[in-house]
């Protein structure tokens, strides 16, 4: 893996883990607000900061393969594989 990847896979890392972390707050303050003032659940919302934290984790997750996409290693990494001949 060369620097540049590995720059890339830290920035979608630190954008995931910022996503993680900002649907997990959204929703843990929704949660208390409906604890502490008696608040309605807004469903719409909830179901909103679950895609943030969904989308954060897919990036997470594929943040390897989207590095490699963005600096063009993806073609490299096929060569590699041992073919069956």
């Amino acid at each position: 893996m060369n620097p540049y990847q590995k720059g890339a896979q830290f920035l979608f890392r630190l954008a995931a883990t910022g996503m993680l972390l900002i649907g997990g707050m959204m929703i843990g303050l929704e949660l208390l607000n409906h604890r502490a003032h008696g608040a309605e659940i807004s469903a719409v919302k909830v179901a909103l900061y679950s895609l943030i934290l969904i989308a954060g984790a897919v990036l997470f997750i594929a943040s390897p393969r989207f590095a490699a996409r963005l600096t063009g290693e993806e073609d490299a990494a096929e060569d590699e594989t041992p073919s069956d001949s």
